[in-house]
């Protein structure tokens, strides 16, 4: 009678671990759809974005769409590290859309020509900047190993519509 019930007990646990390898693996799918142009983005989420062509050396350009969000990014890159990027960002509506949580020593409102811009970083340089321009949210992120000074930042705010 033991060894009968063993025997259940194993083609039980055999059928419940068969029976998780099944599922998926639990990750989120990924929302962003990649483009070739900025012109195809737009189309796909429905408004403009002015961004520049290169970013301090780094002209690489991944541009992609989260629909669901209505958030266009693009993303500059060196293609020989792609640990070092920028990321811009802009979206319909309010929410904070950096994707950015990370615990900066420092961080202050910057008035750029009226717009009021939240930048983080340390040391005196930013990481993070976040501003609004009805109905629109951005964000710049700098995720290279120089960043942006506030002249800088404040020159690229003015640049991305």
């Amino acid at each position: 009678m033991k060894k009968l019930i063993t025997l259940s007990l194993c083609l039980a646990a055999a059928l419940l671990l068969t029976g998780c390898g099944s599922q998926e693996s639990g990750e989120l799918a990924n929302p962003f759809v990649e483009y070739d142009t900025i012109e195809e983005a737009e189309k796909a989420v429905g408004f403009d974005l002015s961004v520049p062509e290169s970013i301090d050396g780094l002209s690489e350009r991944i541009i992609r769409v989260d629909s669901e969000d209505q958030l266009i990014e693009v993303i500059y890159q060196n293609g020989q590290d792609e640990d070092q990027e920028i990321r811009i960002r802009k979206a319909v509506g309010t929410d904070e859309i950096s994707g950015d949580y990370n615990d900066y020593s420092q961080s202050r409102t910057l008035d750029v020509d009226g717009i009021a811009v939240t930048v983080k970083g340390d040391d005196d340089l930013i990481t993070v900047a976040t501003w609004a321009r009805d109905p629109y949210v951005y964000s710049l992120g700098n995720y290279t190993d120089s960043k942006f000074t506030e002249e800088k930042t404040a020159a690229l705010v003015k640049e991305i519509k």
